[in-house]
C-alpha cells in the first residue's frame, strides 16, 4: 500500500512497499523523502526490486526553484528484463548495468549541464570476445564530450573519445590494442589508430592505421541498417593479407583494396603489382575478389597476369563446418585446368587434379624451367601428410626441342614407403618402363639404410628399354 508521513514541520516521506504493473517485471518498493529545513529543497527518492534499484537525490534552491540540481544512481542486474519487446539474436548480451550521474541548471544560461558514467558487459559478438565496457559523457543540450573504454579479459582494450552536438554530428579519434579475432586457424590482430572520424547526418567518415602500417579510409553508413564501404592501402606486411595462406603468399610492395561490409559479410576489390610468391609459382599482378565471412573466405573473379599469359582464378578457404579446407581452380587461356583442395585444421591433406595444363606457361618462383620445354600435363595426386597414405596418376605430353617426349606414371604411399607401380617414358620408338619400392628416411625406423650415396632405401627397382637407339 501507500504510506505518506509528516516528520515534523520541515519533512515528509511517502512510501510504498509493492508496485506492479504490466511494464514492471519485478514487484518494486518506492521510498520518497523530502527536506525543507534549510536553504533548499532536498528530495531523496530510491526504487527498488529484489535485484535492482534507482536512486535519486536533488536540490532545489528556496528562492530559485528552476536552479535544480540532481545526483542518480542505477544498478539493474539484468537489463533485458526491463525491455517490454524481445530483442534480435544478432545483439550481443548485456550484463549488469550500473549508471550513476549527476545534473544541473545552469542559472546563468537557464541550460542543464550533465555528467554520466555507464558501466556494463557486453557479451561476445563476432569477432570480438565480451567486453567490459565503461562510458563517460558530459555536456548540455547543445554538444556533449563521450569517453569509452572497452577491455577485453585477455586485456584488450578500445578507447575512443567523441565530440557531439545534439544532432549526433561531430569529430571522434580512437585506438585498439592486443585486441585479436580468431578467423578460424588465425588468431588475426585487430590492433589499429583511428586517427579521424568525422559523422554528419547518417554518415561517418574515417581514417585508420593497422599497427603495420596499412591506412584505411572508410564511410559508415547508419541510415537504415550499418554497413560501410572502404579503400585501403595495404603495408606488404599486413597479416590480413598474408597469414591466412600459412606461408605461401609474399609480397614486396604496398597494394590496394576496395570493399564493403554489411550484414556481417565483408567484400573486397584486392589489386596487387609484382608477387614474388604465392603457392610456388610469381606474378606480375593479381586481381581477385574476396567475400569474407565468419565461414572463411570466397575468391572469385581472379586473374593473374604472368609474362607469358594470364589465369582465371577462383577458390575459398572454409575455416567453419565439418571440413575445413582452400579450394583452388586456376584455368589457363587455351583451357587447361588444375583444381586443388587442401584440408587444413584437423587434417593436412591435398587432392590436386589437372587437365590439359601446359607446363611452360607457368611461372614458377623457385624452379628453373628450360625454355625449350613445353609439354601438357593430366593427373591426379592426393595425399594425407598426416597418415603418410597418397596416390599419384599422371600423363605428360610434350617436347624438350628438338625432342618429343610422351610419360605416365602410377605411384602410391603407404607410410615411409613409396611404390612405383609402373613409370613409361617414350621418344619417337624408343620406350623406357621402371618400377620401383623404396623407403624414405624416417628417424622412427631403426632399420632405414640408404642405398648408396641416395637419401632412400631402395627395396627394389627394374627398369626396361624397348626399341632404344639414339638418333
Amino acid at each position: 500500500g501507500l504510506s505518506l508521513r509528516s516528520e515534523g514541520l520541515q519533512q515528509a516521506s511517502l512510501g510504498a512497499k509493492k508496485i506492479s504493473g504490466t511494464n514492471v517485471p519485478q514487484d518494486a518498493s518506492l521510498r520518497l523523502k523530502a527536506d525543507f529545513s534549510g536553504n533548499n529543497v532536498s528530495l531523496d527518492a530510491t526504487v527498488a526490486t529484489a535485484t535492482d534499484s534507482v536512486s535519486v537525490q536533488g536540490d532545489l534552491p528556496k528562492d530559485n526553484l528552476t536552479a535544480v540540481s540532481t545526483k542518480f544512481n542505477m544498478e539493474v542486474k539484468d537489463p533485458t528484463v526491463w525491455i517490454p519487446v524481445e530483442l534480435p539474436p544478432s545483439v550481443p548480451e548485456l550484463g549488469k548495468l550500473q549508471v550513476s550521474g549527476e545534473a544541473s541548471l545552469d542559472p546563468a544560461t537557464g541550460k542543464p549541464r550533465y555528467k554520466t558514467t555507464i558501466k556494463t558487459r557486453i557479451g561476445e559478438f563476432w569477432p570480438l570476445l565480451a567486453l567490459n565496457t565503461t562510458v563517460h559523457f558530459s555536456g548540455d543540450d547543445e554538444r556533449f564530450h563521450t569517453e569509452i573504454h572497452m577491455e577485453n579479459d585477455d586485456g584488450g582494450t578500445i578507447d575512443l573519445e567523441a565530440d557531439f552536438d545534439k544532432n549526433l554530428n561531430g569529430t571522434a579519434s580512437g585506438k585498439v590494442e592486443r585486441m585479436n579475432a580468431k578467423f578460424g586457424p588465425q588468431i588475426m590482430p585487430l590492433d589499429l589508430t583511428i586517427h579521424s572520424a568525422e559523422k554528419e547526418g547518417n554518415k561517418m567518415n574515417v581514417i585508420a592505421e593497422t599497427r603495420q602500417g596499412s591506412v584505411v579510409e572508410c564511410t559508415m553508413n547508419f541510415e537504415d541498417k550499418f554497413s560501410l564501404t572502404y579503400f585501403g592501402d595495404m603495408s606488404p606486411y599486413e597479416p590480413w593479407a598474408l597469414d591466412w595462406s600459412m606461408g605461401q603468399f609474399e609480397l614486396q610492395e604496398r597494394f590496394k583494396i576496395y570493399g564493403s561490409f554489411a550484414d556481417g559479410n565483408m567484400k573486397a576489390l584486392v589489386k596487387i603489382d609484382t608477387i614474388p610468391y604465392v603457392w610456388h609459382v610469381t606474378a606480375d599482378s593479381l586481381q581477385i575478389m574476396l567475400d569474407l565471412t565468419r565461414n572463411g573466405i570466397k575468391f572469385s573473379n581472379g586473374i593473374i597476369y604472368t609474362p607469358k599469359e594470364t589465369f582465371d582464378v577462383t577458390g575459398d578457404v572454409v575455416w567453419n563446418g565439418e571440413k575445413p579446407h582452400t579450394s583452388w581452380r586456376v584455368s589457363q587461356r587455351h583451357g587447361g585446368v588444375c583444381e586443388g583442395y587442401i584440408s587444413i585444421i584437423y587434417s593436412t591433406a591435398i587432392d590436386i587434379k589437372s587437365d590439359s595444363v601446359e607446363v611452360s606457361t607457368i611461372p614458377f618462383a623457385k624452379i628453373k624451367l628450360s625454355e625449350n620445354l613445353n609439354g601438357r600435363v593430366t593427373g591426379t595426386w592426393t595425399q594425407n601428410f598426416d597418415t603418410k597414405v597418397g596416390q599419384l596418376e599422371a600423363s605428360i605430353s610434350g617436347n624438350v626441342q628438338p625432342f618429343n617426349l610422351e610419360g605416365q606414371i602410377k605411384a602410391h604411399q603407404n607410410g615411409d614407403t613409396v611404390f612405383i607401380e609402373n613409370a613409361q617414358a617414350s621418344h619417337s620408338k624408343n620406350r623406357v618402363e621402371a618400377e620401383a619400392i623404396f623407403i624414405l628416411p624416417n628417424d622412427s625406423n631403426p632399420d632405414f639404410t640408404p642405398t648408396g650415396t641416395l637419401p632412400i632405401q631402395i627395396v627394389h627397382a627394374w627398369a626396361q628399354a624397348r626399341e632404344f637407339s639414339i638418333p
